[in-house]
């Protein structure tokens, strides 16, 4: 099975320390942030249940699973965040206090952490975490069709909104305010810093298109 593999190493590469976090199951490292308070934020998704360093259940076929550690690499806290089907978490920006901003995808319906019902198959999925990885608020963002996030950025303007990137199968419909141009097309989405959304663009040619970095 797979862990998260976290290594420090200095200047000249020489290895610091390095740490293992997983749970019975299969756990897959996606993305890593330095926090505000200075720790840092492992994200991506698992397939555990109790076991090892997952102390949380797991909720459904797939979770986001966030784990804080200390720049030493020790353990601090972790948290398993989903709905009852597959949640998967590719992407994370920190956030003032601690928190940080969480981007994937997910089919679940309203369950367990997802409060807003699904817009097509998969939707974009964003979760909100304070310093404690406690969910602040999370957002469905989609078209009838499959919508699956892997990047996301802060906004570079004094708004401090969220730019949150992937590939559409989507025709308009939901947040999807345009049609596909090919099979699957770049989405950017636009939201603020509260979550609410404010603007979405497709770009794309005939054939597919998939946007893996802002």
């Amino acid at each position: 099975v797979f862990d998260y593999w976290v290594i420090a190493v200095d200047t000249n590469g020489v290895v610091q320390w390095d740490k293992t976090v997983g749970g019975p199951l299969q756990d897959q490292l996606n993305a890593m942030v330095l926090t505000s308070d200075f720790k840092l934020f492992l994200s991506g998704w698992t397939l555990s249940g109790v076991g090892g360093d997952k102390l949380s259940p797991l909720l459904g076929d797939f979770d986001y699973w966030l784990v804080k550690l200390d720049l030493s690499g020790n353990f601090i806290l972790e948290n398993t965040l989903g709905g009852i089907q597959a949640d998967n978490c590719y992407a994370m920006v920190p956030t003032g206090g601690g928190g940080a901003l969480l981007a994937g995808y997910s089919n679940s319906p309203i369950s367990f952490s997802k409060t807003e019902i699904s817009r097509g198959g998969f939707d974009y999925w964003v979760v909100r975490v304070d310093s404690l990885g406690r969910r602040l608020w999370d957002k469905t963002i989609g078209g009838p069709g499959d919508d699956f996030a892997f990047a996301v950025a802060e906004h570079p303007g004094s708004s401090r909104g969220f730019l949150i990137g992937g590939d559409s199968f989507s025709g308009p419909g939901g947040e999807k305010s345009q049609g596909c141009r090919g099979g699957d097309d770049y989405w950017l989405v636009y939201m603020a810093a509260n979550g609410n959304f404010v603007w979405d663009k497709t770009f794309g040619g005939t054939d597919y298109d998939e946007l893996n970095s802002i």
